[in-house]
């Protein structure tokens, strides 16, 4: 009779061995996949968000200004140094503006430089470096990388591999910089430290893995115990196997930066009466589900603005681009509109940058509100927009007048004798006139700083 139990005991081990082995083979699988999943879709994350950092400078460019920019419009510098000892024109400064305000903007990732670039005389050449203390020379060539060739061929593009040059190690993006015709007259190059990217991704490894070896340990755990028949460990186990899901759970929770639900605690005794392999499968999956929703999340918060909550540059990029695909086949009908709060710097000189962020955020929820049922989107750092298919002028204003109304609202609850005031402009895809996006985008900029001009010279005249 003792043999024959042990027998059973040795054959009930043996088929708990096996289906450990499967369920850590299946939660090794899991765990390789997610975490290659979820590096490909951080690199395209990063990589759209590098592309849509370039596409924003080179839609403020005018491409006819870079094409008439000279070396006689740079910058004069040290010959011994290199240091800046005289800014250029006033064309070269304006480009030169543009491109600070896009870089001082990304808050979600560093931009380390930001310059445009040229062909002359048969080489790529830098012809716009905003570098405050020691610039590219005028007509310096440019490390060549595979992808500006795309650039140069109009469409966006951002390096594979990092490349090296005086400044450092760096993954670059070229946006290209059209002229009035259409034709690529430069390219907006921006570069982005080799070392925080391989970070960033290097960090999203190693969650992914560690959860994966939680639940490894977990099924070796399993096999340990109850290869022992200890079943006095089983109630104890069982609580280690919640705590393990509810611990990964929080873990991630506080990743994603939401309140940690809590759950009913199953009693022990209803733990212990349940088949333990199924208590324990169930566990698994649920734990193996949670990784796939960080994952999700991952890819969600990729779209959204850190400071604001709104749209980001990616997101806005993504919408453009499928603008611009109605625009090719002839289906195009919106418009655009352009935001950007007035005298932030002002605001943020004299009562300091925390206010200033919240007057940014505002704003946004100004915005939010006024323009609900469309996407707002934070394309700078003052500066926001809103793409609003199939709408008419009447409606556009109506929308404007609600934005008034909520602006008044903000300012009643702003408190720190701060005021939110912003000049805004739009204009309406024209299909006999409008080839691409960008053209409707700079017309509503222009619209907009043209109130934005009229707001400074009221001002002048009420200081008056």
């Amino acid at each position: 009779m003792g043999s024959k139990k042990r027998l059973f005991n040795s054959s009930h081990r043996m088929f708990f061995l096996v289906v450990c082995v499967v369920m850590a083979i299946i939660t090794l699988a899991a765990g390789v996949l997610l975490t290659i999943r979820s590096v490909n879709e951080l690199k395209t994350v990063l990589w759209n968000h590098m592309a849509s950092v370039a596409d924003l400078a080179a839609e403020l460019i005018d491409g006819d200004e870079l094409k008439q920019l000279t070396e006689d419009d740079s910058p004069l510098l040290d010959p011994e140094t290199g240091a800046r000892v005289a800014d250029g024109s006033e064309r070269y400064s304006s480009i030169e503006s543009i491109l600070l305000q896009v870089k001082a903007s990304q808050k979600d990732v560093n931009v380390q430089y930001i310059y445009i670039t040229k062909y002359e005389q048969g080489h790529q050449v830098f012809v716009v470096d905003p570098d405050v203390e020691k610039p590219a020379k005028y007509g310096d060539e440019v490390v060549y990388t595979p992808s500006q060739e795309k650039a140069w061929a109009g469409k966006t593009s951002v390096d594979d591999q990092p490349y090296a040059d005086e400044w450092g190690l760096y993954y670059s993006a070229w946006s290209p910089v059209m002229d009035s015709t259409n034709r690529v007259v430069g390219l907006v190059g921006i570069d982005f430290e080799a070392s925080e990217i391989t970070g960033q991704l290097v960090y999203s490894i190693v969650i992914i893995i560690g959860a994966s070896l939680l639940l490894l340990a977990l099924n070796i755990l399993i096999f340990i115990t109850y290869s022992f028949n200890e079943r006095k460990h089983i109630k104890q186990l069982s609580s280690e196997v919640a705590n393990l899901s509810d611990n990964l759970k929080t873990m991630f929770d506080e990743i994603e930066g939401v309140e940690t639900e809590e759950e009913e605690n199953e009693s022990e005794e209803s733990i212990s009466d349940q088949d333990f392999a199924k208590y324990v499968h169930e566990k698994t999956i649920a734990m193996t589900q949670r990784l796939r929703k960080h994952t999700a999340y991952m890819m969600q918060q990729a779209n959204i603005d850190f400071l604001t909550k709104v749209g980001n540059t990616r997101a806005y990029s993504a919408e453009k681009g499928e603008m611009q695909e109605k625009i090719d086949e002839g289906e195009a009908n919106f418009a655009v509109a352009v935001f950007d709060i007035n005298d932030l710097k002002e605001i943020n000189d004299k009562f300091g940058h925390e206010n200033g962020d919240i007057v940014i955020k505002a704003a946004a929820d100004a915005l939010k509100k006024a323009f609900a049922g469309y996407n707002v989107y934070r394309i700078g750092g003052d500066e926001f927009s809103v793409i609003l298919p199939s709408v008419t002028d009447k409606r556009v204003d109506l929308l404007f007048e609600l934005l008034a109304v909520e602006i008044e609202i903000v300012n009643k609850t702003i408190g720190n004798n701060v005021v939110l005031s912003m000049s805004k402009g739009y204009s309406m895809f024209d299909p006999e006139y409008d080839r691409n996006f960008k053209e409707v985008f700079v017309r509503a900029d222009n619209n907009m700083y043209a109130e934005k001009d009229k707001y400074h010279q009221s001002m002048k005249k009420s200081v008056l």
